[in-house]
């Protein structure tokens, strides 16, 4: 599974929650706290667009199934 979501640009309308300290590390930690079993590969930063269609950038994950 690949994600990438809104991160601290997205206004508050979006019930993002606080991403602290930073969002990747809040987004890594959630991901390996709900995807047991999978691991989780930060692949790096891409520009994106907020809600207001204004470039951004934004972190993007990879959960990979683990063979048992």
């Amino acid at each position: 599974m690949f994600l990438d979501t809104g991160e601290d640009e997205m206004p508050a309308e979006f019930r993002l929650p606080a991403m602290v300290p930073s969002p990747d590390a809040w987004l890594g930690t959630h991901l390996r706290e709900t995807c047991s079993g999978g691991r989780i590969e930060h692949l790096g930063r891409h520009r994106a667009f907020d809600a207001a269609g204004l470039p951004t950038d934004r972190a993007l994950f990879a959960v990979l199934r683990e063979q048992p």
